[in-house]
C-alpha cells in the first residue's frame, strides 16, 4: 500500500516556531514531524510515498530527497493552488493513483503512534470500502473549536465530518485509506466551491462508501501550536516502554531513564553506544567491588541498570530498533553480569576466603544468565514470546529478571551485604529457572520443530 502525505500547507498558527519553514519540518525529540510519520508508515509495511507539496515546497524535496536515507522511495508533486484547501491538495495525487488501488493518506503535522499505523493499515487493507480513523477521548483536546468533529453511527460508518458539526461523538485524526472514488467526490465538492477534504468526504459518506475506524487508546496528536508540540513530545516519551519489563525498571529506573532519554535524543548518541556505556559502567562497578568500595559499586551498578533502559528507548524513540542492536545489547548485558558478580565474589572472598562463598559465588553466577536464555529457548522452541506477566505466576514478582537483579546488587553493595547479596541472587535466579521448566512442561504446546 502506498501513502499520500499532504504537506503543501503553511502552518500559520505556528510561524513563529517553524521560523519560515514547512511546519512539518519542525524538529520532534531529534527528528522532524515530517520523518516521525515517514518511520512510522515504514514500521507498517509502507514503502512508498506521494508527497504533495506547497508552501516551501522546494525545502522538503531537499531535505527528503528519494527517501533512500529513510528507506523508502518517495515522489513529489507540486500542488500551485494548496491555499485554497487540503481537498486540492489531495486531488494533485489523482493522476498518479493507479485504478482500484487504495492507498492511505496522513497530514504532515499530525504525529502518529507507529502502532496506531500498524493497526490502521491491517485493518485498511481487509476493507473493502474507505477508511477514516477517529477518535473519542474528546477531554484531551486541548483545542476542540479546531478540531474536525466526526459523527459516527451505531455500526462504526462515518455520518458527518467537519468543524462546525454540533453532535459528535469523535474529531477526525488525520489517517485515512482511499480508494480512487474520492477524487470524484472531491471534484464533486469543487463544483459548488468547496475545496476541503472534509467536503469531499462528506459526498463520500453520502454514498455510505466510508467506515470509521476507533483509535482506542493509541495516541496522535495534530501539531499547530507550541503547546501541541510540548503534548506530542510528552506522549513519545510517555509510550517508549515495551510493557515488558521488570518491576523494578518500572517503579525506579523509567524514572531515570525517560529524564536521560529526553536529554540524549536531540544528539547524534545512537542507541548501540548507550548500550557500550551501560557495559563499561558495569565493569566500573565490578572494579569497585573489587578494590573494596562496595557503597559506590551498588551506586554504579544502578546507574548502569538505568542506561539499560535508555538504549532501548532511544532506539524507539528515533526509530532506530534493529536486530543487531538487540544482539549486541544482549551479549554485553551477559558479559556485564559475570563481570559483576565476579566483582563481588572477589570482595567476599577477600573478607572470607571459605568454600561456602566460594558456592555462593557460582549458584549466583550460574543463575545470572539463565533468565534471558529461558525466554530465548522458550521462543526458539515454540515460535512464541516468553510473557513473564502470563507465564511466571506468583514468581513475575521476584527480582530475577535483569533490573531486579542489579537492584540486589545496589541494596546488597549500600548495606555492604555483599555476601547476602550473592546468596540472593543465587537463590531467586535458580529457583525462577526451575520453576518456569516446570510451568512449561503442564502447558503442553507444541514445538516449532
Amino acid at each position: 500500500m502506498r501513502a499520500v502525505i499532504l504537506a503543501a500547507g503553511q502552518g500559520y498558527r505556528i510561524r513563529l516556531l517553524s521560523k519560515g519553514k514547512p511546519k512539518c519540518l519542525i524538529r520532534l525529540l531529534g527528528l522532524t514531524i515530517l520523518e516521525r510519520i515517514l518511520y512510522a508508515c515504514r514500521g507498517a509495511g509502507v514503502r512508498e510515498f506521494l508527497i504533495i507539496l506547497g508552501f516551501e515546497g522546494e525545502r522538503i524535496r531537499r531535505f527528503l530527497g528519494d527517501g533512500s536515507r529513510l528507506g523508502v522511495k518517495i515522489f513529489y508533486i507540486p500542488c500551485p493552488d494548496w491555499e485554497k484547501g487540503n481537498g486540492v491538495s489531495l486531488h494533485a495525487a489523482k493522476r498518479y493513483i493507479r485504478r482500484g488501488e487504495k492507498f492511505l493518506v496522513l497530514m504532515s503535522d499530525h504525529l502518529i503512534q507507529p502502532e496506531l499505523l500498524q493497526r490502521f493499515v491491517e485493518e485498511a487493507a481487509a476493507c473493502p470500502r474507505s477508511l477514516m480513523s477517529y477518535d473519542e477521548k474528546l477531554g484531551e483536546l486541548p483545542n476542540m473549536k479546531e478540531a474536525t468533529k466526526v459523527r459516527i453511527g451505531s455500526r462504526g460508518d462515518i455520518l458527518g465530518v467537519g468543524k462546525g458539526l454540533r453532535r459528535y461523538g469523535g474529531v477526525d485524526c488525520g489517517v485515512f485509506a482511499f480508494t480512487p472514488l474520492i477524487f470524484k467526490c472531491l471534484e464533486e465538492a469543487f463544483a459548488i466551491n468547496r475545496f476541503t477534504l472534509s467536503d469531499g468526504l462528506n459526498f463520500l459518506i453520502r454514498r455510505r462508501a466510508i467506515r470509521g475506524f476507533h483509535i482506542g487508546n493509541f495516541y496522535w496528536q495534530d501539531i499547530d501550536s507550541r503547546l501541541d508540540l510540548s503534548i506530542a513530545r510528552y506522549k513519545i516519551l510517555s509510550r517508549l516502554n515495551t510493557g515488558k519489563e521488570g518491576w523494578v525498571s518500572r517503579v525506579i529506573n523509567r524514572r531515570f531513564s525517560n529524564q536521560i532519554t529526553r536529554r540524549l535524543i536531540n544528539y547524534n548518541i545512537t542507541p548501540n553506544m548507550v548500550s557500550i556505556s551501560s557495559f563499561l559502567v558495569a565493569i566500573v562497578s565490578a572494579i569497585l567491588f573489587i578494590l573494596k568500595m562496595p557503597f559506590y559499586a551498588g551506586l554504579i551498578a544502578q546507574f548502569s541498570s538505568i542506561l539499560d533502559g535508555v538504549d532501548g528507548e532511544l532506539a524507539r524513540a528515533k526509530f532506530l530498533v534493529s536486530p543487531f542492536g538487540g544482539y549486541m545489547d544482549s551479549i554485553l548485558d551477559r558479559y556485564a553480569d559475570l563481570f559483576l558478580i565476579f566483582g563481588m565474589s572477589s570482595y567476599v572472598y577477600s573478607r572470607q576466603p571459605t568454600g561456602t562463598v566460594l558456592l555462593i559465588s557460582f549458584l549466583a553466577l550460574m543463575g545470572a544468565p539463565m533468565s534471558m536464555l529461558c525466554k530465548e529457548r522458550f521462543y526458539s522452541a515454540f515460535g512464541l514470546p516468553f510473557i513473564p506477566d502470563q507465564m511466571d505466576g506468583w514468581t513475575r514478582h521476584l527480582p530475577a529478571n535483569r533490573d531486579g537483579r542489579l537492584f540486589i546488587i545496589m541494596v546488597s553493595g549500600i548495606l555492604n551485604q555483599v555476601l547476602y547479596g550473592l546468596l540472593a541472587l543465587g537463590i531467586i535466579t535458580n529457583f525462577q529457572t526451575l520453576y518456569r521448566l516446570f510451568s512449561v512442561k503442564r502447558m503442553k504446546l507444541k514445538t516449532t520443530d
